[in-house]
C-alpha cells in the first residue's frame, strides 16, 4: 500500500474544512433582521422617486424654496439615482439662497464706480458724483465714505435708505502739488451682504500751471567756509509769463537773482521760464540750514508754490571712520582703537587733547596722536586704549579738542559690548574663584 505525500494530505484537510465551514454559515447568511419598530406618530420621510424624469428637468427658476429634502438614495446600490437627488436638493438649496437675497439690501451704483477725469491742471478742483439705489428688499444703511487719502474729500453722512430708494456720494479731489497719472478711490461701507464695502475710483492727469526745476534744493553736507551757486527754472503756461523768487524769511547767508525768460522745452512742450541764480555765502552757520522759496508769477490762476531749500554745513575738520567700533571684548582685557581727524580743505592745524564721554569714560587708559603721513600738519592718526572691568553696552563720543576756531570740537562716537570672562578654577584649597581685572592707571596724551 502507498502513502499519500505529507503535502497532498494537507491540501485535501484543508479543502474539506473550508466546505464544512460553508455549509455551516450559510444558513446564518440567508437570515434577515426585522425592521425596527416604529414609534406611534413616526411616518418615513419621502423617498426620492425611482424615475426622476422631473425634479432633474426642472429649472430653477421653478423652484421655491420650500420643497422638502426627500431621503438619499444609497450612494453605492443607486449610483444613477444618487447624482440625480444631489442635483434636486442643490436646486433646492439655491432657490432659498435667492429668496433669501431678494429680501436682502443691495447697493447699486446706477452709473458705474468708475470716471475717467482726463487732463486737468493742478488748480482745477474736481468733484465727481456717484447715484446709487438701494435694489434690495429691505431698508438698506449706508455707514460712510473713507478717502484713501488727504487730496480727496467727502461730505456724505450716512443713513438709512428704503427699498428703491436712491442717493448720491459727492468727492472732491484737489490735484494741488501733483502732477501726472493719478488714480485714487474712496471706500463706501454698508449693509449690503454681498458688497460690504465698495470702492469708487476716479483717475486723472494732472498737469502743473507752474513747474519748478528742480522741485527741491538740497546740500546735506557744504564745507564750511565754501560757497554754493545752483539755478532755478520756473515754467509758466501763458505768453507773458513772468516769475519771482523770494525766501519766506530773510536768511543773510542766502542770495537770488532773477535772470533771463525765455522760450524753453520742457517735457516736449515749449513754455515760458523764467532762471533764477541762488548763491549761499561761506558765512552760512554749522549745522541744518532751511528755507522755503515762495514763487510769485503773473497767471492769476494759478496759487504761490514753495520751492523746499536745505543746506546741511559741515566743519573743515573730518574724521574717519565714522565711528569706533569696539565690538565685543571681555573685561579686564585691554584695548586700543586708532581713527583718523583729517582737514578736507588740506588745511593746517593742531590737536590739542583728547577726552572721552559715555559709558567709556571712567575706563580710559591714555591716547597717542601722530601725522597720518610724516611731515603732514593737516591729517592726525589718533590712538585710544581702554580697560573696561564691567558688563554691558559701550556707547557715548570721543572729543577731540582742535585749534581751529570754527572747529574747535570733533566728536567722534563710539559704540561695542563688554562681556564677563568665564570662571577660573585652582588655587589653595581648589574651589571656584573669578578672575579679576587689574586696576590700570590713566595717561596723558
Amino acid at each position: 500500500m502507498t502513502r499519500k505525500p505529507l503535502l497532498s494530505r494537507f491540501f485535501a484537510f484543508t479543502l474539506a474544512a473550508s466546505f464544512a465551514a460553508g455549509l455551516v454559515a450559510q444558513p446564518a447568511l440567508a437570515q434577515e433582521s426585522a425592521p425596527p419598530k416604529k414609534e406611534q406618530g413616526e411616518t418615513d420621510p419621502p423617498k426620492f422617486p425611482e424615475r426622476p424624469d422631473i425634479p432633474i428637468n426642472k429649472p430653477l427658476s421653478e423652484y421655491t424654496g420650500d420643497e422638502p429634502i426627500p431621503e438619499a438614495p444609497h450612494p453605492g446600490e443607486q449610483r444613477e439615482l444618487y447624482n440625480y437627488w444631489r442635483a434636486h436638493v442643490a436646486k433646492i438649496k439655491a432657490a432659498q439662497r435667492q429668496r433669501e437675497m431678494a429680501l436682502a439690501p443691495k447697493l447699486t451704483f446706477i452709473d458705474g464706480t468708475e470716471r475717467k477725469l482726463g487732463k486737468i491742471y493742478d488748480h482745477q478742483k474736481q468733484t465727481i458724483t456717484y447715484r446709487f439705489r438701494n435694489d434690495g428688499g429691505s431698508p438698506l444703511e449706508v455707514q460712510g465714505v473713507i478717502p484713501s487719502c488727504g487730496c480727496t474729500v467727502s461730505n456724505f453722512v450716512g443713513r438709512s435708505y428704503e427699498p428703491g430708494e436712491e442717493g448720491e456720494i459727492v468727492v472732491e479731489f484737489d490735484p494741488s502739488n501733483r502732477t501726472g497719472q493719478q488714480f485714487k478711490y474712496v471706500s463706501v461701507r454698508s449693509t449690503d451682504p454681498l458688497y460690504g464695502e465698495k470702492r469708487l475710483r476716479f483717475s486723472a492727469e494732472v498737469e502743473q500751471l507752474i513747474t519748478i526745476e528742480p522741485p527741491f534744493i538740497t546740500e546735506p553736507r557744504l564745507v564750511k567756509g565754501k560757497p554754493m551757486e545752483t539755478m532755478v527754472w520756473v515754467y509758466g503756461r501763458t505768453d507773458d509769463f513772468e516769475a519771482s523768487l523770494k525766501p519766506d524769511t530773510n536768511p543773510r547767508w542766502l542770495t537770488i537773482e532773477k535772470k533771463e525768460t525765455e522760450l524753453r522745452t520742457w517735457m516736449g512742450e515749449e513754455r515760458r521760464a523764467t532762471r533764477f541764480e541762488i548763491k549761499v555765502s561761506p558765512d552760512i552757520p554749522m549745522g541744518r540750514n532751511s528755507v522755503n522759496l515762495v514763487v510769485s508769477t503773473n497767471d492769476k490762476r494759478a496759487g504761490t508754490p514753495n520751492l523746499p531749500m536745505v543746506v546741511g554745513v559741515v566743519g573743515d575738520l573730518a574724521y574717519r571712520p565714522l565711528r569706533i567700533n569696539f565690538g565685543t571684548f571681555t573685561i579686564g582685557e585691554e584695548v586700543e582703537r586708532t581713527f583718523d581727524v583729517f582737514s578736507r580743505s588740506q588745511s593746517d592745524f593742531e590737536i590739542r587733547e583728547v577726552q572721552v564721554v559715555g559709558t567709556l569714560r571712567d575706563s580710559f587708559l591714555g591716547y597717542d596722536v601722530a601725522p597720518s603721513m610724516e611731515g603732514s600738519k593737516n591729517s592726525y592718526r589718533i590712538t585710544v586704549r581702554f580697560n573696561k572691568n564691567s558688563v554691558g553696552n559701550l556707547q557715548g563720543n570721543m572729543l577731540i579738542k582742535t585749534n581751529v576756531a570754527d572747529q574747535p570740537e570733533v566728536r567722534v562716537p563710539y559704540l561695542g559690548y563688554t562681556k564677563g570672562r568665564p570662571f577660573d578654577t585652582g588655587g589653595e584649597g581648589g574651589g571656584i574663584k573669578p578672575i579679576v581685572a587689574p586696576k590700570r592707571g590713566g595717561s596723558g596724551g
